[in-house]
């Protein structure tokens, strides 16, 4: 890297831990506004998606003693809900720094990375999590410096980090020690709240304002097929290297016509899209979308290595797994040690494999038994009142 570059990096950084000591130190003598709740997404606050924006949604629509703010870097998102009257501040402005100084609870489905985290010294920090992992949490190498480490433990600790289960804390506990990083020990430095993801309360009933952040025409075409087709949806997870389109879409699409269904496709967002969109079965969803308020149309998850797996099921319908490049996984990112057990159902190693999988699911009715053991395991808490348990968690403590 060109030293100039380092150097800048090391001064930025250098800046930012004075002034989360200074907010740290502001935060004690005069303390946080309790009526204000600061929220971002684990994107890079360039979507409004995940469990962050189901639970901000759920203060905004239910509670008026408390003023919710969304951070974002989108100005499209920003205007989006500012049209609905949805209060929110985009980032590394002046405004949404002095937010972040005064609010007392701040919400994240990621890291700090999405938001000031350096005015959050002194704020309670209520960890939503993505995920479920199945694979492994963190492959970033471990900071050589000691004080780096510290830092890393010490600025990025959680006060709360909502569960599903005991399980899935067994399962968390686990990942973290599995993964044997700086990166990922926060997960383990704050209270274990079962409360189900936030998220998942979509998948029970409507909620004002969740389509804020979908595109109309792909809700709109997913409804109307809904009518008249079987609903396949595709949601592959992130990798490392280069990667393929994983389908011939001519004769995917012609099973898909065969099979009366359709196929959402949704790429990873931070891999690049390369798929045909000029395919008449075939609909790519942008990258960017939030998936939820449409997951629910789909008839069966398509996915790889993924968590989504363990949201989906709660909707009892089936799930393939596609896992044609298992092997190189392993070798590059690595999957929890759990895998083979958690993962159940149909799997599919090889693009004829997948096609034979889609045929057959279709006659099933009802959720894979074994898929349905997972979600009692894993998820049991998620009950279409993820957010407001959240809620009751972190203000009667």
């Amino acid at each position: 890297m060109d030293p100039n570059k380092i150097l800048m990096n090391k001064l930025i950084i250098t800046g930012q831990l004075i002034l989360y000591i200074m907010s740290t130190i502001v935060t004690t003598i005069f303390g946080r506004r309790s009526d204000l709740w600061i929220f971002a997404n684990h994107s890079g606050g360039n979507e409004f998606s995940d469990n962050s924006k189901y639970m901000y949604l759920h203060i905004h629509n239910t509670k008026d003693n408390i003023y919710p703010i969304w951070i974002t870097r989108n100005q499209k998102i920003k205007d989006s809900l500012d049209s609905r009257g949805l209060q929110s501040e985009m980032l590394y402005t002046l405004r949404s720094f002095y937010y972040t100084l005064r609010a007392e609870k701040v919400f994240i489905s990621g890291t700090l990375k999405s938001m000031n985290w350096a005015a959050t010294g002194g704020a309670e920090i209520v960890q939503l999590r993505h995920g479920v992992p199945l694979k492994q949490l963190d492959n970033k190498p471990n900071p050589s410096s000691i004080l780096s480490r510290y830092l890393i433990r010490t600025i990025e600790s959680y006060d709360y980090i909502c569960t599903n289960s005991k399980q899935d804390e067994v399962h968390l506990k686990r990942s973290v020690s599995q993964a044997n990083n700086v990166h990922v020990d926060r997960l383990m430095s704050g209270e274990y709240i079962r409360t189900g993801f936030p998220r998942n309360d979509r998948l029970v009933e409507d909620i004002p304002h969740s389509d804020i952040g979908v595109e109309e025409n792909i809700k709109e075409i997913t409804e109307c097929e809904k009518d008249i087709h079987n609903v396949f949806v595709y949601l592959p997870t992130f990798r490392e290297y280069e990667n393929d389109n994983p389908f011939n879409m001519d004769v995917l699409n012609s099973k898909l016509n065969e099979l009366d269904s359709i196929l959402l496709v949704k790429p990873h967002r931070f891999m690049q899209d390369k798929y045909d969109t000029n395919h008449s079965n075939i609909v790519v969803v942008p990258s960017h979308m939030d998936i939820y308020p449409i997951i629910e149309e789909a008839d069966c998850l398509i996915t790889d290595y993924s968590s989504i797996y363990f949201d989906y099921i709660l909707t009892d319908n089936p799930v393939i797994f596609y896992h044609y490049d298992i092997k190189k996984y392993r070798e590059n990112r690595g999957l929890h040690d759990d895998f083979d057990e958690i993962v159940t159902g149909p799997v599919a190693e090889s693009f004829e494999d997948l096609l034979f999988s889609m045929e057959h699911i279709l006659d099933v009715d009802g959720p894979l038994e074994e898929q349905s053991h997972i979600k009692r395991k894993y998820m049991h808490c998620n009950n279409g009142r993820s957010s407001q348990k959240v809620f009751e968690r972190i203000t009667t403590d």
